[in-house]
């Protein structure tokens, strides 16, 4: 069975060791530290990278009641090393419990020892060299001197035997001497009863780039505090003001064991409950948005921080929280004084940092917040945790919340309408309400409605509302900041006086539209229009007259008139009149306006713009072509905005009476009556030929007589 303890159980190769501590080979290290180890030796080993070197003549076997190192017999050496590197700037604190029993003379000391992990375990001199001493690899040893043989290595000032001493031993730098020199001594009651062990704790850590502190305490009481092993120099040491007798600089990695020796007397060394952890102080902080709009970017920040305790390897941190949905998660990382997983990735972790003494790793995640997220909190949380070889000393800091709002979304809905009766009546006053409410569950700051007022309306007349500036016939109004559930009313009014044009050839139209500086996802209802309809006030009337005394051969002169008696002018009147086509006609207006013709031929079709309180007149000259009554009717027709204020004078109509032409001898010879109407032509030939005829009577007369 102890045979078997003594295998150098590792996962790398096997390594043949030379009798005498010689080294045949060396054994690659193991990846990991070996932090935490906690071995109580209790019949087997919790780490498979314990070895007993030499096992010919090695002594020590692992017994269920613990390690021992050397037994009550007479020269003895032990080892037990845990082969697993470190590196040797790696602080840590190992507590054990040992007995020293047994020996009636007990003899003659153990160690717990420092060794260069690039060397393969080794064992080193028996008796006072403790199995310490000679060992290929040493670099320092705190030994428990039973016989004060430890104490001592013939090189002043210690060349003289101290029993019941704690001792500091070093390595060896060079081949003078002292070897494996002794650093310090302190007294200290070594043996035990066999029965209470006594408890020590070493504490070491990095000094400077070449060296270590050592702090050992036994049982309460501390023997060292913080000793620098290169530079403890007792006042009698030959070697002050040099690295103290000779003490090497550290080696780039440690492995830590034990070692014991008996010499000429004997003594059992028995080592129980190690325990040893490598302490690392992380801490982490988030920081993030307060808020940050759905649909837009989110960027967060980690800080992982390590202190001045222990470099770091392999710290994880992780990162929950961000919301479902953020398909474009991305990270960046930058260190100081240490490594990221990557310079940037995708995802939101975890990772993996390695991180020296004052290092840190900052991480920023970003990603596009989803739609979804509206109307939450998004509680983000990072957190960092020391790797398997490092014992975190306060996990107070290892974890940090970032809390972001996720506003809800605004949702404008606009509505507007004419609040003076339906229809826009042209040169009257109209008001419109244009009212913003926010429906949505989110707040709609910078809240504007823009309000293109209806062309007709005058914008000289029109009253602006508090906190909107009016541009033609454009209202910008800021409305600010709307809360869920707000709203807010615009009463706009002004004269419908614009151009008249306008109301006559299409309906009024107010449009509003409402923004917020929110994105919204309802947008349709931003926007309203009211389309009314314009009308003009007008009080149209017709009358037509016709001359008298008409013959037949003279002309019918018709005379309509259409006045207007409304409050303003009436538009694109109508005048229409069924005449002959030998009908000849003008068209005036009294305020000097055009028809839409001056004049024409046959039957009035014409259109005009009657002023208010004026009057636009056709006369039309028909030829009388046959005798008897003649009867015509004119119409009006007001524009189709327009509002006859009576349409029982919307038509008209006149007589006159044509006359046949008289008889020879008659008064006037046939003559037209006044205001001859009748040709002066056909008079004159009637009068030739009643005189030929005469004549011609007289002539026959004469003949006759002859």
């Amino acid at each position: 069975m102890r045979a078997s303890l003594k295998l150098f159980v590792a996962t790398a190769a096997v390594v043949a060791l030379v009798s005498g501590g010689a080294v045949a080979a060396e054994a690659a290290p193991p990846p990991a530290d070996p932090f935490p180890v906690d071995e109580p030796f209790a019949g087997s080993f919790t780490s498979g990278q314990w070895v007993l070197p030499d096992d010919a003549n090695n002594v020590t076997e692992l017994l269920p009641t613990g390690l021992r190192l050397t037994n009550a017999v007479t020269g003895g050496t032990g080892n037990a090393t845990l082969a697993q590197p470190f590196r040797s700037d790696v602080a840590f604190h190992a507590e054990f419990d040992y007995q020293a029993f047994g020996g009636g003379n007990p003899g003659d000391a153990f160690t717990f020892f420092l060794m260069d992990g690039a060397q393969t375990p080794n064992l080193g001199i028996g008796g006072g060299a403790a199995g310490y001493a000679g060992m290929q690899g040493a670099y320092v040893a705190v030994g428990f001197d039973n016989a004060g043989n430890f104490s001592a290595d013939n090189s002043a000032p210690f060349n003289v035997n101290a029993p019941n001493h704690v001792v500091l031993r070093g390595g060896a730098a060079t081949p003078n001497e002292p070897r494996w020199p002794v650093l310090a001594i302190a007294p200290a009651t070594i043996q035990t009863d066999g029965v209470t062990p006594r408890h020590v704790a070493i504490t070491v850590a990095p000094s400077g780039a070449d060296s270590i502190l050592l702090t050992v305490v036994v049982d309460g009481t501390t023997l060292f505090d913080g000793v620098d092993v290169r530079t403890i120099a007792p006042a009698a040491d030959p070697g002050a003001g040099i690295p103290a007798r000779l003490q090497p600089a550290r080696p780039a990695t440690f492995a830590l064991g034990f070692s014991a020796g008996t010499g000429g007397a004997t003594d059992n060394y028995d080592i129980t409950n190690l325990v040893a952890t490598a302490a690392a102080d992380l801490a982490i902080t988030k920081t993030g948005p307060a808020s940050v709009e759905p649909g837009t970017t989110g960027t967060w920040t980690i800080v992982v921080a390590n202190d001045d305790t222990n470099p770091v390897a392999g710290a994880t941190v992780t990162d929950t929280g961000l919301p479902a949905g953020m398909s474009d998660a991305a990270w960046t990382c930058t260190a100081t004084a240490g490594a990221c997983p990557a310079d940037s990735g995708s995802g939101t972790g975890p990772w993996a940092v390695d991180l020296e003494r004052g290092g840190t790793a900052t991480f920023v995640v970003s990603g596009t917040v989803p739609d979804a997220a509206a109307g939450s909190s998004i509680v983000n949380t990072a957190t960092v945790a020391a790797p398997a070889d490092r014992t975190e000393t306060e996990l107070s800091d290892n974890t940090s919340v970032s809390t972001t709002i996720v506003p809800a979304f605004p949702d404008l809905a606009v509505s507007a309408a004419l609040s003076t009766p339906a229809a826009l009546v042209y040169g009257q006053s109209a008001t419109w309400t244009v009212d913003v409410e926010n429906i949505g569950a989110g707040d709609a700051p910078g809240s504007t409605v823009e309000i293109v007022l209806p062309a007709v309306l005058d914008p000289a007349t029109v009253t602006v509302p508090a906190g909107c500036v009016l541009t033609g016939s454009t209202l910008e109004c800021a409305l600010g900041d709307l809360a869920a559930g707000a709203a807010t009313r615009l009463t706009v009014t002004g004269d419908a006086t614009a151009d008249l044009a306008v109301c006559t050839d299409e309906t009024a139209m107010l449009t509003a539209d409402a923004a917020t500086t929110r994105r919204e996802l309802v947008v349709d209802n931003n926007s309203a229009a009211v389309e009314t309809p314009c009308v003009v006030p007008v009080d149209l009337s017709i009358a037509k007259t016709a001359n008298s005394g008409v013959i037949v051969g003279g002309t019918v002169v018709w005379t309509v008139t259409v006045s207007n008696a409304g409050p303003v002018a009436a538009p694109q009147t109508a005048i229409s009149d069924a005449l002959p086509a030998s009908a000849e006609w003008t068209c005036t207006v009294s305020d000097g306006s055009a028809c839409t013709a001056a004049a024409g031929i046959g039957s009035v079709d014409v259109t005009a713009t009657i002023p208010a309180g004026g009057s636009a007149t056709v006369v039309a000259r028909v030829p009388a072509t046959a005798a008897g009554t003649v009867t015509n009717t004119a119409t009006l027709t007001a524009c189709d905005a327009c509002v006859d204020g009576s349409t029982d004078d919307d038509t008209a109509t006149a007589s006159t009476v044509i006359a046949a032409v008289p008889d020879g001898g008659g008064s006037g010879g046939g003559l037209p009556a006044t205001g001859g109407t009748a040709p002066l032509v056909p008079a004159a030939l009637a009068g030739l030929l009643l005189a030929l005829g005469a004549g011609l009577i007289v002539l026959r007369r004469r003949a006759a007589r002859a």
